[in-house]
């Protein structure tokens, strides 16, 4: 798989090398573990195509990373794509391209895996058609390794999940489960893709409480997170309160990582 004798397919090297990163790390684990980080949520591209009311063919696509794994001293990066060079083009370029409106591209809470040093955050992706017009507008969804969580290591908790659903008027009316074609014939038909955060490495119960409270307070994790998983004391002002975090920690016996 690593290296091809011809005339092997090769096509798809860049998928490869997504899938074998984390394995390659997790097979050195043992013998490295300053050098080597958790699984990295895989990402994920959503392609857009049709004919607008013009007449025109159109073709575009959204690419979109997931979290990153966290490593020994630092926590990983949110939405990335790695360990490519590749990145996501410009929203607004592809609202232009194409007869779409991108509603949400955000960061999802307690996506990234729990852990002395966090994984980073996967993504959630919203769009819909722009207008009710007779346009044709089709959805490819490719929810690569959906429900497949990536693996924390050394006691790090796993990211979040691939999900990919259709949601027309509020409503969940399907879930794929693989890549699907979907058209999108109304503006109150929306497609939803969220794509997986990395794994976190190490005890999260020996993250340190600040590092603990500045991702309650960007909104990375939640507070149930904070306290049932890290082990945290939130104040009365709904802050970590590192003090008392400490104190509670070191009753346990817990060695924080810093």
């Amino acid at each position: 798989m690593l290296n091809c004798t011809p005339p092997a397919s090769t096509g798809l090297r860049h998928l490869t090398g997504w899938y074998l990163v984390g394995n390659l790390f997790q097979a050195m684990s043992a013998a490295m573990p300053t050098r080597v980080r958790a699984f990295t949520g895989l990402p994920t591209v959503m392609a857009v195509y049709g004919q607008d009311k013009t007449g025109r063919l159109y073709s575009d696509h959204i690419f979109m990373g997931g979290g990153q794994g966290g490593g020994q001293g630092a926590d990983g990066k949110s939405a990335m794509l790695w360990p490519t060079s590749a990145s996501a083009g410009s929203i607004e370029v592809f609202e232009q391209r194409a007869p779409m409106l991108v509603i949400e591209k955000a960061l999802v809470t307690d996506s990234g895996g729990a852990g002395a040093f966090r994984g980073g955050l996967g993504q959630r992706l919203r769009v819909r058609r722009l207008r009710d017009e007779a346009e044709m507008v089709n959805i490819n969804v490719n929810p690569d390794s959906e429900e497949l969580t990536t693996d924390g290591m050394f006691g790090g908790h796993p990211g979040g999940i691939v999900k990919a659903m259709l949601v027309e008027n509020g409503i969940v009316t399907k879930r794929y489960d693989s890549g699907a074609l979907q058209p999108m014939t109304q503006t109150g038909m929306v497609m939803e893709v969220a794509v997986g955060g990395g794994g976190g490495f190490g005890d999260p119960r020996e993250r340190d409480p600040a590092a603990v409270r500045a991702d309650l307070e960007n909104g990375y994790i939640s507070r149930e997170a904070a306290e049932t998983i890290y082990g945290c004391v939130i104040g009365t002002d709904g802050r970590v309160d590192v003090t008392a975090t400490m104190g509670k920690r070191a009753g346990a016996g817990v060695l924080v990582k810093s």
